[in-house]
């Protein structure tokens, strides 16, 4: 079983701020995927913050959010819940193994 990560971002700040910071969080969550440690991610449909679906190390994935610019600007808090993914979609399993 591999041990899937939700890591819930909740914005600190007001909205103007998350605008302004929302591209250079996106290039970030880019190397995110090229370290194939991001499978899914984006804002939730409150806008008050949003969800990265990861796999991996959990301290590697907290070494990198470390570096996005929401985090370096003070503009949100991160929450990170741990599964081991027991059963999940066919179409799923590339991300599993």
């Amino acid at each position: 079983m591999s041990i899937l990560h939700i890591i819930t971002i909740n914005y600190t700040t007001n909205p103007s701020t998350i605008d302004k910071l929302r591209p250079d969080h996106r290039v970030f969550l880019d190397e995110g995927y090229r370290q194939n440690l991001f499978i899914a991610s984006g804002p939730n449909t409150e806008q008050t913050g949003g969800y990265i679906i990861a796999r991996g190390e959990l301290q590697s994935i907290k070494a990198l959010m470390q570096k996005d610019p929401f985090a370096l600007n003070h503009a949100a808090e991160y929450h990170y819940a741990s599964f081991h993914a027991a059963k999940y979609a066919s179409d799923f399993e590339q991300f599993i193994q």
